[in-house]
């Protein structure tokens, strides 16, 4: 059983640490605020997921801990929660459309800080009845927070978000169970099960997320890998169309709308305008009748 717990989230963090990367492929194509919130949430797991399957391995299958290691993992592990703390609540709020001021900013802030006060507190203070009291709230609110934003994606025109509603809904549902598995394991600590529960409920959690993010990131990339055809690549290079401006404007010849081009790559439509009307301004034409005219009748030999 052992064994399997440690191949079985070691698999789980080499999916998460894949699919992490992809999430950056498709940031990089548009440098949301909101996905590099994701970016640096999804990564602060990733090194959580690692940090819980060594001390797993260190408690089962090592003689004696390894002093030095185990005091970096620790400090290590606490600077990764407060990331957590902090970014998970950033992301949901921003995939929400939510602007982070306010009364808001004082929520996602006052409460990161909580859970850093906490954390120092369980360096000088034996608290593993806080820990277990803390996590299971914590999940909880980071579960509130998936369905606010689910609900808010879901039912609005927020286009750039909504490959994100598979995930949404498996945080809100995972968060909640989670909260409720904080409180079994502290049950049957005594019993030395809880380390156990611990690591298969950690790792069961994240590899759903990899999953998920896997499939949404590779649909994400293969929509957005619009061919260029009917485009010379000489033009492109002529008039230093962007690789984002070029698959908008391979859209845009197709005779789609500007919210059409938004769904299609995962972007907003005030975005989407903004590349047109730089597209417009790189070729000086004034509109879509003359862009499509300029680029049929556009030869490499007239520019010397």
């Amino acid at each position: 059983m052992y064994q399997f717990v440690l191949w079985f989230n070691m698999i789980g963090f080499t999916l998460m640490f894949a699919s992490v990367g992809l999430s950056y492929l498709v940031y990089d194509r548009n440098r949301a605020v909101w996905l590099r919130d994701y970016l640096v949430y999804a990564g602060a797991y990733t090194a959580w997921l690692l940090f819980t399957t060594w001390v797993f391995f260190q408690m089962t299958y090592l003689p004696e801990p390894v002093p030095a290691l185990t005091q970096l993992f620790a400090i290590v592990r606490s600077a990764v929660s407060i990331v957590i703390a902090l970014f998970g609540p950033l992301f949901f709020f921003r995939c929400a459309g939510f602007e982070i001021r306010g009364a808001i900013r004082a929520v996602v802030f006052g409460v990161a800080a909580a859970i850093a006060v906490i954390i120092g507190m369980l360096f000088f203070v034996p608290g593993e009845i806080l820990a277990f009291a803390v996590t299971p709230l914590f999940n909880l609110y980071l579960s509130t927070l998936s369905w606010l934003a689910f609900s808010a994606v879901r039912r609005g025109s927020r286009a750039a978000q909504r490959p994100m509603l598979p995930l949404l809904l498996y945080s809100g549902v995972a968060y909640a169970v989670l909260s409720a598995f904080g409180i079994i394991i502290r049950l049957l600590a005594e019993a030395g099960e809880g380390l156990i529960i611990n690591a298969i409920a950690v790792g069961t959690f994240l590899f759903g997320w990899a999953i998920i993010m896997i499939i949404v990131n590779m649909r994400w990339i293969s929509r957005a890998s619009t061919s260029h055809t009917g485009i010379p690549d000489s033009y492109l290079i002529d008039y230093r169309i962007t690789k984002r401006e070029a698959e908008v404007l391979a859209l845009l010849m197709t005779g789609l709308t500007s919210g059409e081009i938004g769904d299609k790559l995962f972007i907003s439509q005030r975005t989407v305008e903004a590349h047109i009307q730089n597209v417009y301004g790189k070729c000086d034409v004034g509109n879509r009748v003359e862009l499509v005219a300029k680029i049929t009748t556009y030869s490499p030999r007239s520019f010397t």
